[in-house]
């Protein structure tokens, strides 16, 4: 196993990077240097400040985190580089250190330019590991000797992240000064085509052929992060159309006319309802696919591309979905299973976030109120119904915003989800016939999994499985597992036993 340097400019996605390595086993001893800042944990100082020992089974190499780049020092060690996006480096040199824009962007612009003239063979995007983690552990073990078992590796966020670094969200105002500098432009373009990891391809004004509908009641607070998120690509391949549904709230309002002062036209509506506005959004548009963004979620604009290029090289693809991560109150990364039709049917495990056809909107005849709270569950059904083929992007593309008042907690409740499935299986009944031998199975599994641990009654056997397949009933039917169990308590199911 080689020894490594790692370098790059000191960032929220470096912190990243060097978060996951220790949450993977990698220990860091500071030696010279100044330290890292308490608000920025993981993140570099001006000067090489890391060393640590790497024990991977029985061998051991050395890794050291180096900053400014340096060419010839180390020359007996591999150099891996980091690179991040040049927006995302002046809002964190500006918010952690007070330096000004012009300052941080020349700095990123030259440490770049030098790290581009060395040729770099290991070079790697910070955003790409937040990406897909484990393309990390894998570049480790195949260039560089480790032996991670991938199968073992935990991906989650909760255990080990920054939590004020996944709340702190680029500005607006920074990705458009650098977005403006040709210069920061072509530096990033040459990083995308070198590096052995890249968090996206480089698409410059492309022709626009996706609608992203941003609905907003009482949530304009957040609409800024959620469109720093678009501000980010350099595609432009997509037309936005925010609609307030009748607002109550001044903060939200407020939020909203900072984003009109920022160019963004907005429309204001008296409350229709979800399902309503959606509709109303959608026909001002004309673009071929259709995206549903929340105003208080926060989208990778890599999903954009991949997405649209998916659905225009194949014609029988119909629903593009990713994996999403939650920030806010809570931090994962959920585990999106590729499309299985019977799966789908027994639990939706595709986000309402995902680029589709509008010809499918089109003939379904829009989001249908009757289903508000799974509105896009029935909508994915409808796809479905027509032919449509989905798609499963595997890496964590979209944010998901956890927040107390949730309406998600509300249609969870275990009346009101009854309520909403038996209404969908009723309209997709043709859907449910088709495998309604295995979704009860699918159901009665997860009522038996559920009794069984939480009566504590687990036979032997059954506690080994536990160890490689943590509820699997739950996983079965996802959160609502919970609720089903409740509610069957509720009407007696479980506890229909012969008395002892």
């Amino acid at each position: 196993m080689n020894d490594i340097v790692i370098n790059g400019l000191p960032d929220f996605g470096l912190g990243f990077v060097l978060d996951y390595l220790r949450h993977n086993g990698f220990q860091f001893d500071h030696i010279n240097g100044n330290a890292v800042p308490a608000n920025i944990t993981g993140a570099l100082p001006a000067f090489k400040v890391n060393r640590k020992t790497v024990q991977s089974n029985t061998r051991t190499g050395q890794l050291i985190v180096e900053y400014p780049y340096q060419v010839d020092a180390n020359e007996q060690l591999e150099k891996v580089v980091f690179y991040c996006d040049p927006w995302d480096y002046v809002d964190y040199a500006t918010r952690a250190h007070g330096k000004s824009r012009k300052a941080s962007l020349l700095e990123w612009n030259e440490f770049y330019a030098r790290v581009l003239e060395h040729k770099p063979s290991n070079l790697v995007s910070s955003l790409a590991v937040m990406q897909q983690p484990l393309k990390l552990l894998e570049l480790l073990n195949n260039k560089f000797g480790y032996d991670f078992n991938l199968s073992e590796v935990k991906t989650g966020y909760s255990d080990f992240i920054n939590k004020d670094r996944f709340n702190q969200i680029t500005t607006i105002e920074n990705i458009r000064y650098c977005k403006e500098n040709s210069k920061t432009v072509e530096v990033l373009q040459s990083l995308h085509a070198t590096a052995i990891l890249a968090h996206d391809v480089f698409v410059i004004n492309a022709q626009k052929k996706l609608d992203i509908i941003i609905p907003c009641y009482n949530l304009g607070q957040f609409i800024l992060d959620t469109l720093a998120g678009l501000e980010r690509s350099l595609a432009n391949n997509f037309e936005v159309y925010i609609i307030d549904d009748g607002s109550t709230s001044e903060e939200s309002k407020a939020g909203l006319r900072k984003a009109e002062a920022l160019g963004y036209h907005i429309m204001w509506e008296v409350n229709r309802g979800l399902c309503d506005a959606l509709n109303f959004a959608i026909a001002k548009g004309s673009n071929p696919y259709l995206l549903i963004l929340s105003a208080d979620d926060y989208l990778d604009p890599k999903f954009i591309n991949q997405s649209i290029a998916l659905l225009e090289n194949n014609s029988a693809l119909g629903v593009v979905y990713t994996n999403p991560k939650t920030f806010g109150t809570w931090y994962s990364m959920w585990l999106t299973p590729d499309f299985d039709e019977v799966e789908f049917l027994s639990r939706n495990f595709i986000i309402a976030t995902s680029t589709f056809r509008r010809s499918y909107w089109e003939k379904s005849g829009g989001y249908d109120k009757k289903a508000d709270g799974n509105e896009d569950w029935e909508m994915w059904m409808s796809c479905l119904e027509q032919g449509a083929v989905f798609h499963h992007i595997d890496e964590y593309l979209f944010s998901y915003r956890f927040r107390q008042g949730s309406k998600i907690q509300h249609y969870n409740l275990p009346q009101n989800r009854k309520e909403l499935v038996a209404y969908m299986a009723g309209k997709h009944k043709s859907l449910y016939e088709k495998h309604a031998d295995k979704i009860v199975a699918n159901l009665h599994y997860a009522i038996s999994d559920i009794e069984m641990r939480q009566s504590g009654n687990i036979p032997q056997e059954m506690k080994s499985a536990d160890q490689l397949d943590l509820e699997r009933g739950f996983k079965v039917l996802g959160t609502a597992g919970t609720f089903i169990y409740k509610f069957v308590r509720k009407v007696g199911y479980l506890n229909r036993r012969p008395k002892p």
